[in-house]
């Protein structure tokens, strides 16, 4: 006979694995590389993105970007015309391209949808609108759904390539002006660029008329927008190393636990800190596309005490029942090893098939 578990470990199994299905945030609309970046802003690189598309239907680049090096702003409206053209110049060609004529989906074969974002206003998506009229079949419109807007225009909708207008431009007549940020601590502003940066399933074209290296105020929404499709990688990475210190001057977790997850970043493994199962935490998670490592960072003058060891045992004995796998790594160790104290880390995300995405 198996071994019997009394009823307090059967409730707990039971609420890990129901409480992770029911607060488990999942994303099945976009690619990773595109609601990466809202997975960043607002989720705090916690979002499990459940998007996958065979190689054959991917439109690379995922994220391309077209800096239209002469646009500016109308002085009596929020209008970039060279970027409006730009834009829909853009569009016509790729209504052409076979690339882009149809996409397969559980074998069903239909028109790739094209939508316009204005990140900037009603009067940029005004006069994009009226571009696309004259310049584009309405038959054509109508089959591949194309409609400009600004984000509220689609929220709850989407389409296969979203292009998106920054609008915002140099002042031409005063070139050393400083761009007023967008700020990043608004919650409006956030929210309006999280719903315009997700909207797209397969593509997303961003055209933009500031210079990529224009921008320093790390908190303006713009210069976020202009790193992540010019230097994703490297994005993901600082945001990850982001919410660990935050959780590290917030007191849940410690200068150990930042070290080695530091080590797992860089490697290029997503980490996931103080992860939350039903009442429990886990120092740190490492995120698979199908799979999930937990890390215990067991700091030596925390453990050496007899009644918290066993208790963190126990915690996580009733963890893996409710199917977890566990690596740990003790302070002693990290430190007078270094790197080669997770050597066998590695093996085991191997063993999982847990590779590096970022």
């Amino acid at each position: 006979m198996g071994e019997c578990l009394n009823f307090p470990d059967h409730y707990n199994i039971a609420k890990i694995k129901m409480t992770d299905m029911i607060t488990l945030t999942e994303h099945f609309r976009s690619v990773e590389e595109i609601i990466g970046f809202s997975n960043s802003l607002s989720y705090n690189g916690t979002l499990k993105i459940l998007r996958d598309q065979l190689p054959k239907h991917r439109l690379d680049p995922v994220l391309e970007s077209v800096f239209v090096k002469n646009g500016f702003e109308e002085t009596n409206g929020k209008v970039n015309k060279p970027e409006a053209e730009k834009i829909v110049e853009k569009l016509k060609e790729m209504l052409k391209d076979e690339r882009y004529r149809e996409t397969d989906e559980d074998g069903k074969t239909r028109p790739i949808t094209f939508g316009v974002i204005s990140l900037l206003g009603k009067d940029q998506q005004k006069y994009i609108t009226k571009l696309i009229s004259e310049e584009i079949s309405s038959g054509e419109i109508e089959r591949r759904k194309i409609a400009c807007g600004d984000s509220y225009t689609f929220q709850g909708d989407e389409r296969d390539i979203i292009f998106l207008s920054m609008v915002k431009a140099p002042d031409l007549h005063n070139p050393k002006k400083t761009i007023s940020p967008y700020s990043v601590n608004t919650k409006a502003n956030k929210q309006r660029i999280n719903v315009a940066l997700s909207r797209a399933k397969n593509k997303m074209i961003l055209f933009h008329s500031i210079p990529k290296d224009k921008l320093s105020n790390p908190n303006d929404l713009r210069k976020k927008i202009l790193d992540w499709f010019y230097n994703r990688k490297t994005e993901e990475r600082k945001v990850g190393m982001q919410a660990i210190r935050e959780e590290v001057d917030r007191g849940r977790a410690s200068e150990f636990e930042y070290e080695v997850a530091e080590i797992i970043i860089n490697a290029g493994y997503k980490v996931i800190p103080q992860y939350e199962v039903a009442g429990y935490r886990i120092d740190l998670v490492i995120q698979g596309e199908n799979a999930k490592l937990a890390i215990e960072c067991d700091g030596d003058k925390y453990h050496n005490k007899l009644e918290a060891w066993q208790e963190d045992i126990e915690r996580q004995q009733v963890i893996e029942r409710a199917g977890w796998t566990f690596w740990r790594v003790t302070g002693s160790a990290f430190y007078k090893n270094g790197p080669e104290a997770l050597t066998s880390l590695w093996e085991k995300l191997k063993e999982l098939g847990i590779k590096p995405s970022i």
